[in-house]
């Protein structure tokens, strides 16, 4: 090809190219962060950006891809020196744009061509149908690990967004997973977790390891009106624990747990930390869910754990102190404070230890045995 030809980045890795490299995901995995995609380059005539030259079936998809990445309706390839029947590799090409890469899934509606022989190549038309806008496939992002896809879900719930739609690659999980993901989620962000939100959860494609995963949300009230009860929330927070500042470690649970148990001492309808914090009323739910936004305002690391108490569905929290120790804390009792997991077990409550903080019994001080003849 003539060295004078321009490059444009092009887009995708092709699902040959992710396919190899998954073997070294178990490494990747473990990093978690915000990721933006290089591309391989992709030719272009010199006379024509909108027209593009190649010699190999992957550089066709590539081409196709380009054209969808850029949003363009109309794109044309020339096959030079095309090795392969043009016929058949175009109408493959199409399908796997369209069916099997997550931009082409997530965004094409169709992609039809027609192909002509001139002199010394094919020159092929594709025309492409979109059924997302722009503006919607910009705001794809683009992650790697569950602790980046938490981290776009929680800008979503906090501002009581409609949709997430990530880009994720290196992901072999199904949409169960990001259903935890979400529940996780609105528990970790107790100021905006107003009242679950039903949600739905789609794969781009449904297979393959790398996806565009888009998660849409619905909620009970008006975003405006779950803006204002966060903030009311907020200041209330504040108030609440504006004289505790200051108290660290037990001290600081204590006070809190005391201070939770006098405004509901006994369980009630209510599962959100407003309707604790603003009207004296709450269940399990509501109480985890005040405990931790509580928490957070003292800077006391805590968690809100889902199980079961006696076989029926319970909440509470496992907070964790400076020297590593943890311990459940359930508001709803009056024996719920800092215990280890022996004592949570045999009270009746069972949780996934697996995604919980360890609650160890502490260390009993080893007795020396005194010397022989010692009265």
């Amino acid at each position: 090809m003539s060295p004078a030809r321009r490059r444009l980045p092009a887009l995708l890795l092709s699902a040959a190219l992710l396919l190899s490299a998954l073997s070294g995901c178990s490494v990747i995995l473990e990093r978690e962060y915000l990721v933006s995609t290089p591309h391989e380059e992709q030719p272009v005539t010199d006379d024509d950006e909108n027209i593009l030259q190649v010699e190999t079936y992957q550089e066709l998809v590539n081409s196709i891809l380009y054209f969808v990445d850029h949003r363009m309706e109309h794109g044309v390839v020339r096959l030079i020196n095309y090795p392969r029947d043009v016929e058949s590799d175009l109408s493959a090409a199409c399908l796997e744009v369209a069916s099997d890469a997550p931009i082409g899934a997530y965004a094409v509606s169709n992609i039809r061509y027609d192909s002509t022989r001139v002199v010394k190549y094919y020159e092929a038309n594709l025309y492409i149908t979109y059924r997302r806008t722009a503006q919607q496939m910009d705001a794809v992002r683009s992650v790697i690990g569950a602790s980046a896809i938490r981290g776009v879900l929680a800008e979503t719930l906090s501002s009581f967004g409609q949709e997430a739609v990530m880009q994720v690659s290196y992901f072999a999980e199904d949409e169960a997973y990001i259903s935890g993901l979400v529940r996780q989620t609105y528990y970790d962000t107790p100021d905006a977790a107003l009242g679950m939100p039903e949600y739905t959860i789609t794969l781009y494609p449904e297979q393959g390891s790398e996806r565009i995963v888009e998660v849409r949300f619905t909620y009970a009230l008006s975003a405006e009106t779950l803006a204002q009860r966060r903030q009311t929330l907020q200041r209330e927070a504040e108030d609440i624990t504006a004289p505790l500042q200051g108290q660290t470690g037990q001290t600081a649970v204590s006070s809190l747990f005391r201070l939770l148990r006098k405004r509901v001492p006994q369980c009630t309808q209510g599962a959100t930390a407003y309707e604790v914090l603003l009207n004296g009323q709450g269940d399990s739910e509501g109480m985890a869910l005040a405990f931790q936004l509580l928490c957070q305002c003292m800077k006391v690391e805590s968690v809100v754990v889902q199980g079961t108490l006696d076989g029926a569905p319970h909440f509470w929290n496992v907070v964790t102190f400076d020297d590593g120790t943890a311990r459940h804390v359930d508001a709803t009792r009056e024996d719920g404070l800092l215990l280890d997991d022996d004592a949570l077990t045999q009270m009746g409550y069972t949780w996934d230890r697996d995604e919980t903080p360890a609650c160890t019994p502490a260390a009993q001080p080893e007795i020396s045995p005194q010397p022989s003849g010692t009265p």
